[in-house]
C-alpha cells in the first residue's frame, strides 16, 4: 500500500483546516483535527435546531479525557479551544459548503466533484505564460492537492465540546436516565452529520457506540486516553478520495473495508442540533446511514491499533 498524505478542503471557500496538509490516514484519525471539522460546519441558525447554547462549553474536546485537564486558556500551542459562544468569528463558518478529504494520490476525481473552470486553474498552475512553456521541471503533478496546498488559505482548528454530546447507549439499552451517567450533568443534544445533495445523515450517538480502547493519541505535550470516534471521524471517512484506496480490516476473518472513495466526496454539507425526538421529517425525507458508517470505522479502528 502506498504512503500518500491527505487534507480537508473546503472547495467553495479555498480553505484548508490547520497550516499544515493533515498526514497520513492514522495520523488524521488519531489527531484532534476531526472534530475541529464539527465547529466548522454546525449550523447555527434557527431553521429546526436546537439553540447552539444548548451545547457544552469547551473544556477541549479530546482534553475530557484527560486524567489531569489542560487549561483551555492555557492550551498547547498547535490546538485552540474555543467556547463558541465567545468566539468573534462563530462557529458554522463552513457549514453547507463543497467538502472532500482528498489525497495526493487523487489523480482523478468522481464526476461533479470540481467545476469546469476549477479543472481548468487545477491544469494551469505550473504553465509559464511569459516563456509559453507548458511546465517547469521538476514541478509536481497538478492535481487538487498541489493546488490547495499552493493556493487554499487556512483556518485553524477550533472546537465544540463533542464527549457526551448525547445520551450514551448504554444507558438508554439499560434504561437509565442519562443524566445518571458519570459526568452527564443534563442530557446533551444529538447531533446530526447531514449530506444536503444525497439527503443522507449520520448520528453522533449511533457513532459513540464505537469502543475506542484500540487507539490512543498524543497532541502537543500532552497524551490522551483512547480516541473515541466522533461525527468528524465519520466525516473524513465519507468525504476522502484518493487513486489508490487504503485497505482496512480483513485479519483474522473480520471484515475488510476500502477507503478512499468516499460518496460523500465534494458534496454539501452541515452539522445539525437534534432535540430528541424531533428528528421525525428527517427519518421521513432523509437516509439515516449511521449502521454502515458504523460498520467502516468499526473495521477501520480495529486495524489501527498501536
Amino acid at each position: 500500500m502506498v504512503t500518500q498524505y491527505w487534507q480537508v478542503l473546503n472547495l467553495d471557500r479555498r480553505e484548508t483546516l490547520g497550516q499544515d496538509p493533515w498526514g497520513e490516514m492514522h495520523d488524521i484519525l488519531q489527531s484532534a483535527a476531526p472534530d475541529g471539522l464539527i465547529y466548522q460546519l454546525i449550523a447555527t441558525d434557527d431553521r429546526g435546531s436546537k439553540p447552539l447554547d444548548d451545547i457544552s462549553p469547551v473544556t477541549g474536546t479530546k482534553l475530557n479525557s484527560l486524567d489531569n485537564p489542560t487549561d483551555p486558556n492555557n492550551p498547547p500551542s498547535n490546538l485552540s479551544f474555543i467556547d463558541p459562544r465567545n468566539d468573534a468569528t462563530g462557529p458554522g463558518g463552513w457549514s453547507t459548503d463543497r467538502i472532500v478529504t482528498i489525497s495526493d494520490y487523487a489523480l482523478t476525481y468522481p464526476d461533479g466533484l470540481l467545476t469546469k473552470s476549477e479543472m481548468d486553474e487545477i491544469e494551469d498552475m505550473y504553465l509559464d505564460d511569459s516563456e509559453d512553456e507548458e511546465y517547469e521541471e521538476g514541478d509536481p503533478a497538478p492535481t487538487l492537492y498541489s493546488f490547495a496546498e499552493e493556493w487554499y488559505g487556512a483556518v485553524p482548528v477550533k472546537f465544540l465540546a463533542r464527549a457526551d454530546v448525547g445520551p450514551s447507549a448504554e444507558s438508554e439499552e439499560q434504561g437509565r436516565d442519562p443524566k445518571e451517567d458519570k459526568g452527564q450533568g443534563q442530557e446533551q443534544p444529538i447531533l446530526h452529520l447531514r449530506n444536503l445533495a444525497k439527503k443522507q445523515y449520520v448520528r453522533s450517538d449511533v457513532i459513540t457506540r464505537i469502543c475506542p480502547e484500540r487507539i490512543t493519541s498524543q497532541v502537543g505535550e500532552v497524551d490522551l486516553k483512547p480516541v473515541a470516534p466522533g461525527l468528524g471521524h465519520a466525516l473524513v471517512v465519507l468525504t476522502c478520495w484518493t487513486s489508490e484506496v487504503e485497505i482496512f480490516g480483513g485479519e483474522e476473518g473480520e471484515e475488510e473495508v476500502e477507503v478512499g472513495k468516499g460518496t460523500w466526496a465534494g458534496d454539501r454539507i452541515e452539522v445539525r442540533v437534534v432535540k430528541k425526538g424531533s428528528d421525525k421529517k428527517d427519518k421521513e425525507e432523509w437516509k439515516d446511514v449511521s449502521e454502515e458508517v458504523v460498520s467502516v470505522l468499526d473495521a477501520v479502528w480495529k486495524s489501527l491499533a498501536f
